[in-house]
């Protein structure tokens, strides 16, 4: 059975992305330097969850809430361990941060995804973000979320 939790101190963030860091799409960030200041960008700013299944964390995912006036939310991060990727964990976190970005007021979720993670892009399309803007080396994603609470 897995649980989502969120994770609300600097050191349960920092855990995550650590045992996550190795499955990330950009191998480029799993460095030390970037997980510390991702970490506490994160902890002062966004809003991070993590999956655990059989007590060993299985995913993760991070995002801001804090555009209030436009009412968008920004999904800067989801990593699912690579074991655990097409059985759900990302489904389950992404409908955990669609589900915290209505209750904090957010009616729309943005997110950039690399032109060439075509897994990540199928993934997103799959639940329900269309492509919005397409620059050199990414896609710009996007959702309403008022049709989510619509639809179920």
């Amino acid at each position: 059975m897995m649980e989502v939790i969120q994770c609300k101190t600097f050191e349960q963030i920092h855990e995550a992305l650590i045992y996550c860091a190795g499955d990330l799409y950009n191998k480029k960030l799993n460095n030390k330097e970037f997980i510390e200041n991702i970490s506490n960008k994160y902890y002062k700013n966004g809003v991070v969850f993590k999956s655990i299944a059989e007590d060993q964390i299985t995913g993760m995912i991070a995002f801001y809430c804090n555009n209030i006036t436009d009412k968008k939310a920004f999904l800067s991060m989801i990593v699912v361990k690579a074991e655990y990727q097409g059985k759900g964990v990302g489904g389950v976190l992404l409908n955990q941060m669609e589900k915290e970005c209505s209750c904090l007021g957010m009616s729309y979720v943005v997110l950039e995804v690399d032109r060439t993670n075509k897994n990540a892009q199928g993934f997103y399309s799959l639940h329900g973000y269309q492509i919005i803007k397409k620059c050199e080396d990414s896609l710009f994603m996007g959702k309403c979320l008022a049709e989510k609470l619509k639809n179920g």
